[in-house]
């Protein structure tokens, strides 16, 4: 029998919409702000990192197949009438991603929805520590339930390949990511809104 795994794909289950190719194209639209070089304050800062990660949560809570709820409508609709052409064009490239017929999703994707996912939802996806209480299935059985005829040994060098992919697109939205969860427990504790609406307008990016 083949090792048992004992890891999964940063973000796999929660967040595996994040790191798809067509979507970080949408996004690094605004990773990069020119504004941040002005003298702006510290808020205001954190509003503009953390901006691409909400219109993201936004769009991809729409998009995803979940009972309606009012206020993911709600933050959806407030981050379209902030930035409507990027929200839009974000909107759709989420859209794609989930509803990718199961015959064309990539390998390394069929990996990532192949593990515990009731463990996944609760896994800190921003560590790189391994949660060996996963139970996680062996790399056989990962290739019999999604079907797949490559060997185990290919199966486990496509994960660790998509692995180091989507750590290097964490790393390279790290300062944002910061700033959102920073911006998510300020505006948590003043009990407001974590749409950043109150410093900028993104309306002529």
């Amino acid at each position: 029998m083949s090792k048992r795994r004992k890891e999964i794909l940063p973000g796999a289950d929660t967040w595996d919409c994040f790191y798809d190719k067509r979507v970080q194209k949408v996004l690094e639209r605004r990773r990069t702000v020119v504004a941040l070089q002005k003298n702006i304050g510290h808020e205001a800062r954190l509003e503009f990192l953390a901006w691409p990660i909400v219109a993201f949560c936004a769009a991809d809570g729409l998009a995803r197949d979940l009972p309606a709820e009012v206020s993911r409508q709600i933050d959806f609709l407030f981050s379209y009438a902030a930035d409507p052409t990027f929200v839009s064009e974000l909107l759709v490239s989420v859209s794609i991603f989930h509803r990718t017929p199961e015959s064309e999703k990539p390998l390394p994707r069929r990996v990532a929805e192949a593990s515990n996912v009731s463990a996944a939802s609760h896994v800190d996806f921003w560590s790189d520590s391994p949660d060996n209480s996963l139970n996680l299935l062996d790399w056989k059985d990962v290739a019999d339930q999604i079907g797949c005829k490559n060997s185990v040994s290919q199966l486990k060098t496509e994960f660790h390949r998509e692995k180091k992919r989507r750590l290097s697109v964490e790393q390279k939205w790290s300062e944002n990511i910061a700033a959102w969860g920073e911006l998510e427990a300020l505006r948590h504790q003043r009990k407001e809104t974590l749409l950043p609406l109150h410093s900028i307008t993104f309306r002529d990016w």
